[in-house]
């Protein structure tokens, strides 16, 4: 398991194009409440305070082993450059993220991500995941393990210098991948007024990753996707898509997935994540039913097939049932 996610993170900290961030980009202007209720706006230390932006979840585990090192650059540079904790918000809530607080007596501001767009902003494809953006609010670090580079890096921006640093452009051309092959971009079926549309989003990794540290939340991505296996079986006339997301995941992951619950409908990775930003998706898995280009059912908890199944069929039926009174009105 470690090695997939290795050799995973070891292309996607190789992606990175030279190049600069868009100092003007719309998410240094947009305000960010913290857990505890204050307000941060990006912009407001351009020209003041470099930033250190780290991407965590509370149950991702080399995030937890890293809490540590964030603590101490916080109590070692919190003076003179703005160090902030981003939750990734997916597959977490308020709760988890304060009780990870406590446990490692974090002491910087949280922030919780709660719509994608800070994770979509800087291009993050898995987590743990450094930041750190110069007092010109140019990135001039990124990558997804603490080191000792952005370790000096932090030293020598805290500690007023501002010597030649090369920007890195966390916007990267395509996907990264664990294959040279470039990701499927999902096209979006909900985009469409045609026809019944029923998207399964999904994880690759949430069965097995998740499996020790959150063991209820790795069932339910199973249960999940024998359900809409079944669902799938019993109604293949309707248009089906399976879209996994893009953290942690290449071509490679995709078929392993495929393999191991035998997926029979359409499986793409959603490469640029703008699908699931488009749907809100911040729970793994979800299912979602649109009926003319609007969402008419949402479906996050499979503990209960038979229940998921009694609401898509209710909602199936509904439709036919509608398209054969208007069919009758002609």
């Amino acid at each position: 398991m470690k090695k997939i996610l290795a050799r995973v993170l070891s292309v996607a900290a190789t992606s990175f194009a030279v190049g600069a961030f868009a100092t003007e980009s719309p998410v240094l202007e947009s305000e960010w409440t913290t857990v505890e209720g204050e307000t941060i706006r990006l912009e407001a230390f351009r020209g003041e305070r470099p930033v250190y932006l780290k991407f965590w979840a509370s149950w991702c585990g080399t995030c937890r082993q890293e809490m540590p090192h964030l603590e101490s650059v916080y109590r070692d540079h919190g003076a003179d450059i703005a160090v902030i904790a981003i939750n990734l918000g997916i597959n977490d809530d308020r709760a988890a993220v304060l009780e990870t607080r406590d446990e490692f007596a974090l002491s910087m501001p949280i922030v919780i991500d709660r719509d994608g767009a800070l994770a979509q902003a800087f291009d993050l494809v898995a987590t743990p995941y450094h930041v750190l953006l110069d007092r010109d609010l140019r990135v001039v670090h990124a990558e997804y393990a603490a080191s000792g580079e952005l370790d000096e890096k932090i030293r020598r921006l805290a500690t007023g210098g501002r010597q030649a640093q090369e920007t890195v452009d966390t916007r990267v051309e395509g996907a990264r991948n664990s294959d040279p092959e470039p990701a499927t971009d999902v096209e979006d079926a909900g985009a469409t007024s045609a026809g019944l549309e029923l998207l399964y989003f999904l994880a690759t990794w949430c069965d097995w990753y998740l499996e020790d540290t959150r063991p209820a939340m790795a069932r339910n991505c199973s249960d999940g996707q024998r359900t809409v296996n079944r669902l799938y079986r019993q109604w293949p006339e309707l248009h089906w898509r399976g879209v996994a997301s893009r953290l942690w995941t290449g071509e490679t992951e995709l078929d392993s997935y495929r393999d191991r619950y035998d997926v029979e409908h359409r499986l793409e990775i959603d490469a640029t994540n703008d699908v699931m930003l488009r749907h809100g998706i911040r729970q793994f898995p979800s299912l979602i039913v649109i009926d003319a280009g609007r969402e008419i059912l949402r479906i996050e908890d499979f503990g209960d097939p038979e229940a998921v199944a009694g609401r898509v069929r209710q909602v199936i039926t509904g439709r036919a049932t509608a398209v054969d009174s208007r069919l009758l009105e002609e």
